[in-house]
């Protein structure tokens, strides 16, 4: 008598064989690769991936990125927004006091801060949009050609508008606002452009 060939144990048994496969090839692939095999450069600039984001040699300092330079892209910073800032001889950074993300914002504003210092000799202060606190008060209205302000707020969608010397930074999210310090100062070094 002869056995009859069962479809639904013959599936079963090459359905685990793929996926066991597949594990194991994923795992040994692994294991050849490293991040800093990895490395990419976008307009002469070497980008090093990380385990936090990226890194990019500027100068003689490590300049850390979150996110990479294709994904921040999508947000559009003005070429003159960026000119502007890094010819200016003094940038203040200013929020709401009270948002929701003030400590994603104040941690955005302090990076901004020692990179435009340190990087672009440009000086910075950190103030609010209102006057209830005993950091200076200032918005965009107190922008100038020779005082740009960087303001950052609260808003439905992630963004970046440029007038009259005041770049204001909009987000929803504190990854929102990760996101626009990342393209900001991949701009800044001419990364992206």
């Amino acid at each position: 008598m002869k056995k009859k060939f069962d479809g639904k144990i013959f599936m079963a048994v090459f359905i685990g064989v793929i996926m066991i496969m597949s594990t194991l090839g994923f795992l040994v692939g692994q294991g050849g690769t490293t991040l800093e095999n990895n490395n990419i450069k976008v307009n002469g600039i070497e980008l090093t991936p990380v385990t936090t984001g990226y890194t990019a040699k500027v100068g003689n300092s490590q300049i850390g990125f979150t996110n990479s330079p294709f994904f921040v892209n999508r947000t559009k910073i003005d070429q003159s927004a960026i000119n502007q800032i890094k010819s200016s001889s003094y940038v203040i950074m200013t929020s709401n006091y009270t948002s929701p993300y003030a400590s994603d914002i104040a941690l955005m504003e302090y990076q901004l801060t020692q990179i435009l210092g340190s990087q672009l000799n440009v000086q910075s202060q950190i103030a609010f949009t209102t006057n209830a606190t005993q950091l200076p008060q200032a918005t965009c209205s107190n922008a100038s050609p020779l005082m740009q302000v960087i303001e950052f707020r609260d808003g439905n969608l992630t963004g970046a508008d440029y007038q009259n010397n005041c770049l204001i930074l909009t987000s929803a999210s504190p990854a929102g606002y990760v996101e626009l310090r990342d393209r900001l100062v991949y701009g800044l070094f001419g990364i992206l452009t």
